[in-house]
């Protein structure tokens, strides 16, 4: 059928963004519970605990939330760098090969966190920053993807989509896999945000970091195949062609 070429890549590339997405989810979790009540993806949350933090209101921990948002942007720097600038709908190199070696580097993480189960608040500090870095990172290295609908960090600009684009809202009939995306990025949160909870909660905190873990590898693997069955599915230059 026409267009089936592209919207089998479109579906993986939706698919790993969902993963992440849960896999962002499973982090907040476990960093919000575990790790002085910062989160390391959803960066909305830390400039409002900031914003708390710095009226003296609740016990919001600020040195916490300074370091998650100060390593996020380093994070995001350091993935803009990685990968190309422009969207494309070629699932790039740089991108699954960036999003492989954050996931390696957040098994390092907690790999050492298992190891030191017992932290001090500068090793929480420490992995906190790690934690949210490496969220950064994957936040700047899924936008050559160029699928708008799913960030894989934060889902309030989705969800005023959603709403907005709705027929409900007056807007007119748009692609039906753009609300779907958008519908199941906001369920992807939520569910990861349940299993990271559920993990810390019967599990150790380090243990649970695996849920996520488990969740960016499986993203990995669908990005990499699609990578793959695009590369296999170009055309063959001919003699005196590139």
């Amino acid at each position: 059928m026409p267009g089936d070429g592209a919207a089998a890549p479109r579906d993986a590339v939706s698919a790993a963004l969902l993963l992440l997405t849960a896999a962002s989810g499973a982090l907040d979790a476990v960093t919000y519970l575990a790790l002085d009540h910062a989160f390391a993806a959803n960066m909305t949350g830390n400039v409002l605990f900031l914003g708390f933090a710095l009226a003296g209101a609740g016990d919001v921990p600020l040195a916490g939330t300074v370091v998650a948002l100060a390593a996020f942007v380093v994070g995001a720097v350091v993935g803009g760098r990685s990968v190309p600038r422009t969207s494309s709908p070629a699932v790039a190199r740089a991108t699954v090969a960036t999003l492989a070696a954050l996931t390696v580097a957040m098994v390092l993480v907690g790999g050492a966190w298992l190891a030191v189960p017992r932290l001090g608040q500068t090793t929480v500090l420490v992995t906190t920053g790690l934690l949210a870095g490496l969220s950064g990172v994957q936040a700047a290295a899924v936008k050559p993807l160029g699928n708008a609908a799913i960030t894989t960090v934060v889902v309030t600009g989705t969800l005023v989509d959603l709403a907005r684009d709705s027929r409900v809202a007056g807007a007119p009939s748009g692609p039906r896999h753009v609300r779907r995306d958008r519908a199941l990025a906001v369920v992807a949160l939520m569910a990861g945000a349940a299993l990271g909870a559920v993990l810390v909660r019967e599990l150790t905190a380090p243990l649970a970091l695996g849920g996520s873990v488990l969740l960016r590898a499986a993203a990995v693997v669908v990005l990499a195949r699609a990578a793959r069955g695009e590369r296999d599915a170009a055309p063959t230059a001919g003699p005196g062609r590139r």
